[in-house]
């Protein structure tokens, strides 16, 4: 067997879009949203009466959603159907970055015969598509909002609610994300996430083809993120990072210095990532999250390239000829057999 066909072949099966780098996201499940209710009490999809949010009446089946927020209130009603439900729902943490863009977990829906992953993003998650004037990353305000709408899509949802009623929902909850939390695309598809995964029993689309897939709305920050993309399936590039704008703007935000900046505990720590001066200085800079990008791919070429010395041994041992040099790089773009050597 060709050395450049097996290596190409086993990373063939790795998932495209996983980014090597964990990018920094983080969710305050401890954060209040009434004078009763955290943002965990309501993940937990088993409160049925929740304040200036919703209420299920158990003799009636009425939902009724009633949320004051700022000058506009969102309302709509539904009789619905739980017994008719067949699925259940859970938050599963679980900090990731695909495309470029990091989660703090999933709402899992646990269908009949298979489960659906409803991604969420987190405070600090990188969304391509801001608006002109907001900022390139989702804010403690913003993600706060969201989760709470999506909740309240799912849970009405388990009670029984009918794709119609969804949309409805939908449809008086956005006004909200629109002029007060300026999200209304990534809202967009987390409501398009629910409806894949809890009506139409599908794995719901990622973000990045969720723009695909409406790219001729998008202004030019967006069109540049989806060639990124191209980049990425061509082989051009190993992974999509955010723009250096957006590391510089999570470490400089005033916002973010007073609370909100990303502590070690919030980033997966990458071994010799950051400087031996972590305790006195807890906050990583942007330069020391960049050169932990770097060191991480360098070990990962040094340990593929030992592997594959391994194998060449192996080969050697039962005098099998190689034609491969079994030095490993990622900084080359993909090969039609091969993409790292």
């Amino acid at each position: 067997m060709d050395l450049r066909f097996f290596a190409g072949h086993i990373l063939a099966k790795t998932e495209i879009g996983k980014n090597f780098t964990l990018l920094p996201a983080k969710l305050n499940k401890l954060q209040m949203i009434n004078e009763s209710f955290t943002i965990e009490h309501l993940l937990s999809f088993k409160e049925n009466s929740i304040k200036n949010l919703y209420t299920f009446d158990l003799t009636t089946n009425v939902f009724r959603l009633e949320h004051q927020d700022g000058e506009y209130l969102a309302r709509a009603s539904a009789v619905l159907n739980p017994l008719g439900v067949r699925f259940t729902a859970e938050f599963v943490e679980d900090h990731i970055a695909e495309f470029g863009i990091s989660y703090v977990g999933c709402i899992r829906i646990h269908q009949l015969t298979e489960n659906f992953d409803i991604k969420v993003p987190g405070e600090l998650s990188y969304d391509p598509a801001c608006i002109p004037g907001d900022k390139m990353w989702v804010n403690n305000y913003q993600i706060t909002k969201i989760v709470v709408f999506v909740v309240i899509l799912v849970k009405a949802a388990l009670l029984g609610a009918t794709k119609k009623f969804l949309k409805r929902l939908y449809t008086v909850i956005k006004p909200i994300i629109s002029l007060y939390y300026h999200k209304e695309e990534l809202f967009r598809w987390m409501y398009k996430q629910v409806k894949h995964a809890c009506i139409y029993k599908r794995q719901p689309p990622s973000y990045a083809t969720f723009l695909q897939k409406n790219e001729k709305r998008y202004s030019e920050n967006i069109q540049n993120y989806l060639s990124t993309l191209e980049m990425l399936k061509k082989g051009e590039i190993q992974e999509i990072l955010p723009p250096p704008e957006y590391f510089k703007g999570i470490n400089e935000d005033s916002e973010i210095e007073t609370g909100s900046k990303p502590r070690p505990s919030d980033i997966e720590e990458i071994k010799g990532s950051f400087s031996d001066n972590m305790e006195d200085n807890p906050l990583p800079s942007v330069r020391e999250i960049y050169d932990g990008m770097i060191s991480s791919k360098e070990k990962y070429e040094r340990d593929l390239t030992v592997s594959f010395r391994h194998l060449q041994d192996l080969y050697a041992s039962v005098k099998i000829p190689i034609k491969a040099s079994g030095k490993v790089t990622t900084r080359k773009t993909f090969s039609s057999q091969c993409p790292v050597m």
